[in-house]
């Protein structure tokens, strides 16, 4: 699944349905902390409606009012990989490439 763009992969989905009360402050502080640290997001309501990007302004919109919505997150490799370092993670990560023979091999 992509992005209404086509390029960008879905990494994560949130779905949520807030009281209006939340939105305003809560909600946007989570979005922008999110967008900050490299995270694009894509919202989108229950009914299909076009989906926009993340702005500030975009927590005000109309669909987000007790409405379900889904967020759609998309993270980029590099920053994964700065996550997954800083997390100590011990599996190695690299990519593994076919042969024509169909047996797996190392890069």
């Amino acid at each position: 699944m992509y992005f209404s763009d086509g390029l960008r992969r879905i990494d994560y989905v949130i779905a949520f349905k807030l009281p209006v009360s939340l939105i305003d402050a809560e909600l946007r502080d989570y979005f922008l902390n999110l967008s900050q640290h490299g995270v694009d997001i894509e919202i989108e309501d229950c009914s299909g409606e076009a989906p926009v990007n993340f702005s500030e302004e975009i927590i005000s919109h109309r669909f987000m009012k007790d409405n379900p919505v889904f967020a759609k997150l998309h993270v980029q490799w590099n920053k994964l990989l700065q996550i997954a370092e800083l997390l100590h993670f011990q599996k190695p990560i690299f990519l593994i490439k076919y042969l024509t023979d169909g047996k797996m091999s190392d890069p």
